[in-house]
């Protein structure tokens, strides 16, 4: 049969993609209220379709983390819970969108500061992940960067270091030396060592997130003038 991604293109499908997309493209720009409709009408256009259709749990996701953008963390948690509920439902628990769903769920939890139960789904996040991804993969490395965030807000700074050089070891062997992932992994790192009173190694990264920076964006970006403040 069809695959469920690509079922009823004709009945509204096309039009589910373009508001997608549009949601997106507004979110990154910042530009949450107009996202927020976008996002909201791809969600009722996804309920015209099958029952199990992962367009119903794509939006349902995108609806979650515009809601945690907006601080509306409640809202998110239950759209989020939506999101897995359907994944289960679809017999897909083990797949990368189940582990990615833990993740967004997991960073909403945090900020509602439930951190055990966030630990927890990030824990499987990071399993799920490895296994239908890879070990190496870039899901993985960023749900350790996120996990590390977390162990950085509780004060373990060991776990957050070990984490943080898991993610940037991934960004370097996928994405090379001048990405931006791998300059704010740098930079999580530096703040993990400077935490936990390595200065050395604190400054080691600080110049690399540095370096990274300034080959993406150049010197007279904002976020690398920032970053040079940093170093001062």
């Amino acid at each position: 049969g069809a695959s469920p991604l690509l079922a009823n293109e004709d009945g509204g499908g096309v039009q589910w993609h373009r508001l997608t997309e549009a949601g997106r493209t507004k979110m990154l720009k910042g530009d949450l209220p107009e996202a927020e409709k976008s996002f909201e009408e791809a969600l009722k256009l996804s309920e015209s379709f099958t029952p199990l259709d992962t367009r119903r749990i794509v939006s349902l996701s995108n609806m979650s983390l515009l809601l945690k953008d907006k601080q509306q963390l409640d809202l998110a948690e239950q759209y989020s819970r939506k999101a897995l509920a359907l994944i289960r439902e679809d017999g897909i628990k083990d797949g990368a969108m189940f582990g990615v769903e833990l993740s967004n769920l997991a960073g909403i939890l945090a900020d509602q500061a439930k951190f055990e139960e966030a630990m927890q789904l990030y824990e499987s996040a990071m399993l799920i992940l490895s296994k239908a991804r890879g070990e190496d993969s870039l899901e993985v490395a960023t749900v350790a960067d996120n996990y590390a965030v977390l162990h950085q807000k509780l004060r373990q700074y060991d776990q957050a270091i070990e984490l943080e050089k898991k993610s940037v070891a991934i960004y370097e062997k996928r994405l090379g030396r001048d990405k931006k992932d791998l300059a704010v992994a740098f930079g999580n790192l530096a703040e993990s060592y400077s935490a936990s009173g390595d200065n050395q190694n604190a400054r080691l990264y600080s110049e690399k997130s540095l370096s990274v920076m300034r080959k993406t964006y150049g010197d007279k970006h904002p976020a690398v003038a920032s970053a040079m403040d940093n170093l001062a």
